[in-house]
């Protein structure tokens, strides 16, 4: 385990089992198994992770495309927010 800051997030990684993200009292979770945001435009693209790593996380986009690496800026500046707040700003923007 090891504890890092990236632009105002406090970053826990236990590799193999999760990233802790907390900023502003509020802390996410994201464990192996679990769902990311991988990437973003108008709708913020969500993944299964399959991996973390020292240095990275993995996410698995689709059962047949390649996985998605990101080191842990982008991932912390991906999900700060949140899983729950991406699939609300998901559904907002579909409606």
């Amino acid at each position: 385990m090891f504890q890092t800051q990236i632009n105002n997030v406090a970053v826990t990684v236990i590799p193999g089992k999760e990233i802790r993200l907390a900023r502003n009292g509020q802390e996410h979770v994201y464990p192996v198994g679990g769902e990311a945001v991988y990437d973003s435009w108008n709708l913020a693209y969500i993944g299964k992770i399959v991996s973390i790593t020292a240095k990275s996380v993995t996410i698995s986009t689709h059962p047949n495309d390649p996985k998605k690496r990101l080191d842990f800026e982008k991932f912390v500046n991906r999900n700060k927010f949140g899983i729950a707040s991406a699939k609300k700003q998901n559904a907002e923007w579909m409606d």
